[in-house]
């Protein structure tokens, strides 16, 4: 009988060695898809959180009577003319480029400008707030284009104009002056002023909807994430899962030797293999090494042996030359590959699904030169 080495010393070149199967499996099975899924199960978790809480912020705001503190208001914005109290005024400058000799065009911002003057909200109970954005609002609003034809540089902007309703957070205080805080028109009697720290809210949608936008993609991700896990442990380590825990090592006896060839663009590729146990169907590929020396044993001895990890099925034994199991290296390139592509599709559809007001950049981009339609990137 041969001496057992480790596993390393009998694979052949269509199998990968033990170190590399067990970081393989560690960082694509164990940590690095499961990881990823926790992360969107978290943000999801976060998201419904911040959903929850701005529908109890809003709940029962029009008939809420007006406390000094953190609190939502919705109303109409009134005063006279068309000059918006909130405006954000985006720059971007545009340029032509090809791919694959397709024109293509791309808006890149270049400058962000945001202006917000105090403005009166009158709620659904008939009073006036006072709302103070303090020079600067986060206004969450529809992102309109001005045109700006034969020109590489264009504005984008959202405005927040008198008659429009609109939502807005902040900080409640009390008017100075007491008495009742029942305003007449044109008067008001509580200021509404951004929390210590933060932008004020203004937005034309009810607080949740962007939250709730966020958790369904993070939902529609995790359930993504949890089939690709499962895939990857069953489809590509399923054999290795089993082989781990029901194998058994066996020495099995080298009924024959067998060389071929694998051929290449430009050279040729001498592969070796046994054959074991008694099974006809094939060879088992093994490392030159490992030929070597069973030939060498079988002229001097009379015979060889090798070490085999066996799983015993139904539809036939699986084996895994050595005392340890391993991947195959396409499976192997597959699992990795799997994980790269799962991260950066991960992080760039959650970039790419953000709405304009959270990014720090606009940029647009689309078919044709400019002047073509085209959408946020």
């Amino acid at each position: 009988m041969s001496p057992w080495h480790d596993t390393d010393f009998y694979l052949g070149q269509d199998r990968v060695s033990v170190t590399v199967t067990v970081i393989t499996i560690a960082v694509v099975g164990v940590l690095g898809l499961p990881s990823l899924l926790l992360l969107a199960l978290a943000r999801r978790h976060e998201a419904r959180l911040h959903a929850a809480e701005a529908k109890a912020a809003e709940a029962g705001m029009d008939a809420r009577v007006l406390r000094p503190g953190k609190t939502v208001l919705r109303g109409k914005v009134l005063g006279e003319g068309t000059a918006p109290v909130v405006s954000v005024c985006i720059t971007q400058v545009g340029r032509d480029y090809k791919v694959k000799s397709s024109p293509r065009h791309k808006w890149t911002e270049v400058s962000r400008q945001v202006e917000a003057q105090p403005f009166t909200l009158c709620l659904a109970s008939g009073e006036n707030v006072r709302v103070e954005p303090a020079g600067d609002a986060f206004l969450v609003d529809r992102l309109e284009t001005e045109e700006q034809p034969l020109s590489h540089e264009r504005k984008r902007v959202a405005r927040l104009r008198p008659g429009e309703r609109v939502y807005v957070e902040g900080v409640l205080v009390a008017p100075l002056a007491t008495g009742a805080y029942r305003s007449t028109a044109g008067e008001t009697a509580f200021t509404l002023r951004p929390v210590t720290g933060q932008r004020l809210l203004v937005s034309t949608e009810p607080l949740e909807r962007r939250h709730e936008g966020h958790a369904t993609l993070q939902t529609w991700w995790a359930l993504a994430l949890a089939a690709c896990f499962a895939v990857v442990n069953l489809a590509a380590f399923g054999s290795f899962w089993r082989a781990s825990f029901e194998g058994s090592i066996v020495s099995m006896h080298v009924d024959e030797l067998r060389t071929w060839t694998v051929k290449g663009k430009r050279s040729s590729t001498p592969r070796y293999g046994v054959m074991v146990g008694g099974d006809k169907r094939k060879a088992e590929e093994v490392s030159h090494a490992a030929y070597v020396e069973a030939e060498a044993l079988r002229d001097a001895a009379g015979g060889a042996s090798m070490p085999f990890v066996v799983v015993r099925g139904d539809a036939g034994d699986t084996r895994f030359v050595g005392v340890r199991p391993t991947l195959n290296t396409g499976l192997c390139i597959v699992a990795w590959a799997v994980l790269t592509f799962a991260v950066v599709a991960y992080f760039a559809s959650i970039q790419h699904r953000r709405p304009w007001y959270e990014r720090e950049k606009v940029v647009d981009d689309g078919a044709g030169p400019l002047g073509s339609s085209d959408a946020l990137v």
